[in-house]
């Protein structure tokens, strides 16, 4: 065994002493300073000297062998059934959360849906009644209605606009009022110049 000594000093001034033996004793032994013997290493809370000493290899500065810093804690199995059941548990009350946004998204989206084909049966009963209105104020010259075939029309229904629909609301300029007189029948405007 080789031991050597060295003093240096810290940043206040104070000595340090550090000792570094050299042996050739195996993993799990070391040299024993008096008998100059490899002896087997001290398990955990035993009396030492030097970190060579404990199986560990650290020795506390109280004078024990322990556990070092970097040493990996085993966890205990409840504490994975813990983290486990944990985990678990988050991701079903994720999938919860997402199937509850799911329903009220759908329930939105079939009242939408439902609405707009409310609107469209309701346009479409309105133009049938106004074409049965239409049909039977009209005769043809013999005295009879006018036959089914001849009045027959075709309805398309499409998503409406709302853009557009807000905007044909809205109040026209004057300049669009003044266009359109023009384009009134001969008639019509004979009758309002008198």
């Amino acid at each position: 065994m080789f031991r050597t000594d060295y003093t240096s000093y810290d940043a206040k001034g104070f000595a340090l002493q550090q000792t570094i033996i050299r042996d050739n004793c195996t993993e799990g032994t070391y040299c024993n300073d008096e008998t100059q013997i490899c002896v087997g290493s001290k398990p955990l809370d035993k009396v030492c000297w030097q970190d060579r000493e404990c199986l560990s290899g650290t020795c506390s500065d109280d004078g024990y062998c322990m556990n070092g810093p970097d040493v990996f804690h085993t966890i205990a199995n409840w504490l994975w059934a813990v983290l486990g059941c944990s985990i678990f548990v988050f991701v079903l009350f994720i999938l919860g959360v997402l199937w509850i946004l799911h329903r009220y998204q759908s329930r939105k989206e079939h009242e939408k849906s439902a609405k707009f084909f409310g609107d469209n049966d309701e346009f479409y009963k309105r133009y049938q009644m106004q074409q049965g209105n239409d049909s039977t104020s009209r005769l043809v010259s013999t005295g009879e209605l006018l036959s089914d075939s001849s009045r027959a029309s075709v309805v398309y229904l499409t998503t409406p606009d709302y853009n557009e629909s807000a905007a044909l609301g809205t109040t026209r300029p004057l300049s669009w009022r003044q266009s359109n007189v023009g384009t009134l029948p001969l008639s019509v405007t004979t009758k309002l110049n008198k």
